[in-house]
């Protein structure tokens, strides 16, 4: 199960992803790799 704070971390992620600031969204994506 994600945690609300986990949910937030990802949307975050994927904002930075899509508006190309992979530099901020890879260390915010890497934990969700991780745990797959």
């Amino acid at each position: 199960m994600s945690t609300e704070n986990e949910e937030m971390d990802y949307a975050s992620a994927m904002a930075a992803f899509e508006a190309k600031h992979f530099s901020r969204a890879l260390p915010l994506l890497s934990p969700f790799a991780e745990k797959g």
